[in-house]
């Protein structure tokens, strides 16, 4: 098997280990497994025979989390931590594995560090992506029928705000400018929309406008209202 995409590291060894004693003792068929990708896809791998492998289900995360500390392209380790944390939150792994806390964490810590790496380089994998017609109704399709928690929808939507947080995103939105193009997208999002007329006045500082504008940044949400009693 190709190494030369590798580091030469004591991962390296674990990884083609498993991997050589997996192809040497197979599973049984009637045994839950997963195939996996001896040299993955986003490396140049293949879906020939010789380039796969069925793993148990411990086995293959396991590979994967290697697959993190082993590329010798900056790249490829990227790609790599993303994998991890996608196969984890992939919904028929979800209905397969429950995962322990400490695999979440490593997935996460992993992921973030990659997308620090990627940005810090100006080569985010995400920036300028664009799904097909056929990967968006795929993911449409995978949300059919999912309902989020009522709990964390609750606490979404009463959470406080810190003056800090409001400070932040006061500091990304100062200055912002949109395309012509994007006014346009958000023009015609709007038209043939129904909207709320109505109006309302701030019992706090007064002002009159639009109730939707009044729940969000007037009455609780009055800027004026720290400067009172």
């Amino acid at each position: 098997m190709n190494r030369d995409l590798f580091l030469e590291n004591k991962y390296t060894n674990w990884y083609f280990s498993i991997i050589e004693n997996r192809k040497n003792n197979e599973l049984p068929k009637d045994t839950y497994s997963e195939n996996h990708h001896i040299i993955p896809k986003s490396f140049g791998g293949d879906n020939s025979k010789l380039n796969l492998v069925r793993l148990s289900a411990r086995e293959h995360f396991l590979v994967h989390w290697i697959l993190t500390k082993v590329c010798k392209e900056k790249e490829h380790g990227i790609k790599m931590k993303h994998a991890l944390l996608r196969m984890m939150c992939a919904s028929e792994a979800l209905e397969t594995h429950k995962w322990s806390k400490w695999q979440y964490e490593i997935a996460k810590i992993k992921k973030s560090a990659a997308l620090k790496e990627a940005r810090k380089n100006g080569n985010d994998p995400r920036l300028g992506k664009k799904h097909s017609p056929e990967a968006k109704e795929k993911m449409r399709k995978a949300k059919l029928g999912v309902k989020r928690n009522p709990e964390a929808c609750a606490y979404l939507k009463t959470r406080p705000i810190t003056d800090e947080t409001r400070k932040k995103i006061s500091e990304a939105l100062t200055g912002r400018v949109f395309s012509e193009e994007s006014r346009k997208k958000s023009s015609n999002t709007q038209k043939g929309k129904s909207q709320n007329k109505t109006k309302s006045i701030c019992y706090i500082c007064g002002h009159e406008t639009y109730a939707t504008q009044i729940k969000r940044y007037h009455n609780d949400n009055c800027k004026l209202k720290a400067n009172i009693g």
